[in-house]
């Protein structure tokens, strides 16, 4: 059960479950998964973001989840991955795995994209509020766009052997297939867990 302290999003994964937003989400007990996170409006992520969260994936790999391969894309990222047990005998819940990943991942991109912001400087005198206004105006200090990450993930439950090897080939070719490099290795943001360094 979820109490105040813990959302139900925190709660270990025990047995079967679907629950479903806009996409339908499907979880079961020392299962593997492939799934797939998009940035928001499809924005295109600069290599220094992508290098941030090929990091931010491969952080919790060991602690939350067991990481076969990942790539991140200029607006998107798949995951072959297996969650991994906590110590009261559940499973990491995909939501808990996601929300490490993405908001570790979005702060850091915004705090860089901050650094590389400069707002429009004012031109003439600053006008002062009147007693309608609601606050002062003031010059942005973010970013126009400062969310990332779409809401929902696409997760695909593995079923078989077959199916998980068509998932690895899809990760480690997506990047070919795109058109981003020659062959899987040569694209930076490509990670598999049977890849001799």
């Amino acid at each position: 059960m979820s109490t105040p302290e813990s959302p139900k999003w925190l709660e270990p994964i025990r047995e079967f479950s679907s629950s479903l937003r806009h996409l339908p989400h499907l979880e079961l007990p020392n299962s593997y998964y492939f799934t797939t996170t998009c940035t928001k409006v499809r924005g295109i992520l600069a290599p220094q973001e992508r290098d941030t969260v090929l990091s931010a994936i491969r952080f919790k790999d060991g602690k939350k989840y067991a990481l076969d391969a990942a790539v991140v894309m200029p607006d998107h990222f798949h995951l072959l991955l297996h969650p991994i047990q906590k110590e009261d005998g559940g499973y990491y819940s995909l939501s808990e795995i996601f929300h490490s990943i993405k908001s570790y991942g979005a702060k850091r991109i915004i705090e860089w994209r901050e650094t590389l912001f400069v707002p429009e400087p004012k031109v003439g005198r600053p006008r002062e509020p009147s007693s309608g206004d609601a606050r002062p105006t003031r010059p942005r200090k973010t970013p126009p766009q400062n969310k990332i990450w779409q809401d929902e993930n696409h997760d695909h439950l593995i079923r078989n052997e077959k199916d998980y090897s068509e998932k690895l080939l899809y990760i480690l070719y997506n990047a070919v297939k795109n058109g981003l490099a020659a062959s899987p290795f040569e694209y930076p943001w490509v990670y598999w867990i049977g890849r001799l360094e």
